[in-house]
């Protein structure tokens, strides 16, 4: 339960200006060629990547994902 509030808390950060440019940024990038998106926490569940690629999917065309 805590980790989902904390990735709602998270999502909520991501929809301000320069982290919604960022996310444009990186979803373009994503349908142009392959991207990572690295950080230090060994499981994707359990870190912010995974947010942050949710936003990114929801930004990409889904014959391109």
């Amino acid at each position: 339960m805590a980790l989902s509030r904390a990735r709602g808390r998270y999502a909520d950060l991501l929809d301000v200006g320069a982290a919604d440019s960022a996310l444009d940024r990186l979803a373009v990038l994503a349908g142009e060629r392959r991207v990572a998106v690295m950080c230090f926490e060994a499981d994707e569940e359990r870190c912010h990547r995974h947010v942050v690629l949710e936003a990114v999917r929801a930004r990409l065309d889904p014959v391109s994902v």
